[in-house]
């Protein structure tokens, strides 16, 4: 059949088939604009989720400004009534002198005064507390609070100066009573004597030298 033919049964056909005939080509092919717009419908989404993921990753941190060296050491702040815990992380010792702290340093010692009037409360059973810096060989400090109030002995202990001690926090210990045994200062629970100092039962604070 030429093209001339079709073109004539094509005007001959009545309304209905030229219906059907136009039902069957709209349905045989795909509507490309549809299609289209669900690609870019896709595309849109996936690029605001990874605009998303990477202002999350790269976002910048807010730095900290704050200056280690006047911070407080790395401790625990579980139990924090003692002023070890605002003390700076680092301090030389002519900062330490500054402080209301008796000081040994070797064979020297800053502030004996301090010790004495802490003795003397201790022997009147009176209300009490003494910080006491003790250095090591190497140079750094080693503080003990130790505070004395109505028959109770608490003891913060902080070596965290320490470059080669193994304590990262500052430590409490409880006992009943201070007590000097042979020119040394002990707090103890039961009693004060060679065997339990032997046995570990009374707790070293430091040696009272005589001047």
């Amino acid at each position: 059949m030429n093209p001339i033919q079709k073109a004539y049964q094509h005007i001959q056909m009545d309304n209905q088939s030229k219906k059907e005939v136009l039902q069957d080509i709209l349905s045989s092919h795909p509507k490309p604009k549809r299609i289209n717009d669900r690609y870019k419908m896709i595309t849109l989404s996936c690029c605001i989720c990874i605009a998303f993921i990477c202002f999350i990753l790269f976002m910048p941190k807010k730095p900290n400004t704050a200056n280690p060296s006047t911070q407080p050491s790395k401790q625990n702040q579980t139990n924090t009534n003692s002023e070890l815990y605002s003390l700076p992380s680092e301090i030389s010792l002519e900062d330490m002198k500054t402080y209301p702290f008796y000081i040994r340093v070797h064979q020297d010692d800053y502030h004996q005064e301090l010790l004495t009037q802490f003795l003397n409360h201790i022997e009147n059973q009176e209300k009490a507390s003494l910080i006491i810096v003790q250095y090591t060989i190497e140079g750094d400090p080693i503080l003990l609070d130790v505070q004395y109030q109505n028959n109770k002995v608490t003891i913060f202990y902080d070596a965290t100066r320490d470059k080669y001690g193994v304590d990262s926090k500052i430590t409490k210990q409880e006992f009943k009573s201070l007590g000097i045994y042979e020119n040394t200062l002990y707090a103890y629970n039961d009693l004060l004597n060679q065997d339990t100092i032997n046995n570990n039962q009374a707790y070293y604070i430091i040696d009272i030298q005589q001047k």
